[in-house]
């Protein structure tokens, strides 16, 4: 359990997990329901007017990971999707896919030969692809990044070549860190940086896929643990 909930950290969700461990454990947290409303001199305001909107505040005595602690049962129990069942415009659907536990939408794409092709994109992957193209935009570093998919298998650090580089990178991303791996095609080197939303760019050189492997186990445990305490 404790491996898969290290792999869950990654693109962990924190309100989904509030709401599941809300009605798996019936633990009502405190709550603070706070009212804004826009009105104009003079004006009526109906019930259910769109002017009038509520935000609630939960407070919990848990922490988010002791939320997915108490949860997991229940979130591995979700059934494997099935791609060849996802359709254009078809609802939301919510389970563990190539191992990763995410919310997918399907969208229906024409190709030039007459064929149509039902493409899939985890929630996850969408916000950091377009996380990732806005870093492109402002920041020259971030640029090779642009198209970059991000996944979880720590296993595929060699499978996605950003074009026009002679080196593979894999990005993880976690609330307030990203992690960038390049392996360079000539060698057996590997750069890991850890990019925070704060501070300087943080390099390491190894010369193995092993010593990669460990350093980015490392320092995800320690983004999360320092992201938790925020």
């Amino acid at each position: 359990m404790r491996a898969d909930l290290h792999k869950s950290l990654i693109y962990l969700d924190r309100e989904s997990i509030a709401d599941l461990f809300e009605v798996a454990t019936g633990q009502s947290p405190d709550t603070m329901i706070t009212k804004n409303q826009g009105k104009k001199a003079g004006a009526v305001i109906p019930v259910f007017s769109a002017e009038v909107s509520a935000q609630e505040t939960r407070s919990f005595k848990v922490s988010t990971l002791g939320m997915l602690a108490h949860t997991w049962r229940a979130l591995a129990a979700e059934p494997e999707l099935d791609s060849t069942k996802f359709a254009p415009k078809m609802i939301s659907k919510y389970g563990w896919f190539s191992g990763e536990l995410n919310v997918y939408q399907a969208s229906s794409v024409h190709r030039s030969g007459g064929t149509n092709e039902v493409l899939a994109e985890s929630l996850s992957d969408r916000a950091v692809r377009e996380h990732y193209r806005s870093l492109a935009q402002e920041c020259p570093e971030y640029a090779i990044m642009h198209e970059l998919v991000c996944r979880l298998c720590k296993k595929e650090y060699s499978a996605f070549v950003a074009a026009g580089t002679s080196h593979d990178i894999l990005i993880l991303e976690t609330k307030n860190t990203a992690i960038s791996v390049e392996r360079w095609s000539n060698t057996q080197q590997y750069r890991v940086r850890l990019w925070p939303v704060r501070g300087k760019c943080e390099t390491h050189l190894c010369h193995s896929n092993n010593e990669a492997e460990r350093l980015v186990d490392a320092l995800v445990l320690r983004a999360w643990l320092s992201n938790e305490q925020i």
